[in-house]
């Protein structure tokens, strides 16, 4: 069945390609949305090429659909051609003014390219029309980062996460910044939470076991260590971190 769906995806994918009249409205847009669905999931399996190429047929076909536009600028952010990226979200601006992800795509062009001042406009930008808008929080997070205002930067971190736990990159920089303060708990608590929702994300184990060893729980963070290894028993920072805590525990023995 998935095959038959495949193909007449396909087939009609090339008709919308080439604005052939012969596909009724409620098929076109069930096609639509069953490529932007194929592309989505390419996308969480970092196959950013092919997910490109599905976005591309939809642009082909609608080249003002805002949301293939952005994803299409996604990938070209992965793929490291942030040109091609800016010239996507640029065009879901100019077909939609309050496009939220537009503005944080651009947003994170202009902090790749250390155009703090304009990166953290966008980010506002996107703030002013959602302030729930968790991708515009972390932005905003990383903004004030590089300009050394680590607590603003924190505040923003713990927000985007409040907003939505699933965002790795607030998460990520919300750990370093605890590292500098040396202030663990609010980040346990958030990676945990974390690993509910991901509970084979051997980074945020990782993180999570290096958090519990500063926190002097050194049983838990073993056991943390134990569950990456069953996931892969070959992680050497993992191998290492236990091999550590094994060779302090042996000396305090002695």
């Amino acid at each position: 069945v998935d095959e038959i769906e495949s193909k007449r995806d396909m087939e009609g994918a090339a008709k919308l390609k080439k604005g052939e009249g012969k596909i009724p409205k409620d098929e076109g847009a069930a096609i639509t949305a069953r490529i932007i669905e194929e592309a989505k999931s390419l996308e969480n399996q970092k196959q950013y090429d092919s997910a490109y190429l599905k976005y591309q047929d939809v642009l082909a076909a609608q080249p003002g659909h805002i949301d293939s536009l952005v994803n299409a600028g996604n990938c070209c952010m992965h793929l490291g051609n942030l040109e091609e990226a800016r010239n996507f979200y640029q065009k879901a601006m100019d077909n939609n003014p309050d496009s939220e992800r537009g503005l944080v795509g651009l947003g994170l062009i202009e902090l790749n390219a250390e155009n703090f001042l304009e990166a953290a406009k966008y980010f506002k930008d996107a703030l002013n029309i959602n302030p729930a808008n968790d991708r515009a929080l972390c932005g905003s997070g990383l903004v004030h980062a590089q300009s050394g205002k680590r607590e603003e930067a924190k505040n923003y971190f713990l927000e985007s996460l409040e907003r939505n736990i699933d965002n790795p990159p607030a998460l990520t920089h919300l750990l370093k910044i605890s590292y500098q303060d040396e202030n663990y708990e609010d980040v346990e608590d958030y990676m945990k939470r974390f690993l509910e929702i991901h509970p084979a994300n051997l980074n945020v184990l990782f993180g999570l076991a290096g958090v519990q060893s500063k926190l002097n729980r050194v049983d838990e963070a073993l056991d943390t260590l134990e569950l990456i290894l069953i996931f892969d028993p070959d992680h050497k920072d993992a191998l290492a971190l236990k091999a550590s805590f094994t060779a302090h525990h042996a000396d305090i023995r002695s």
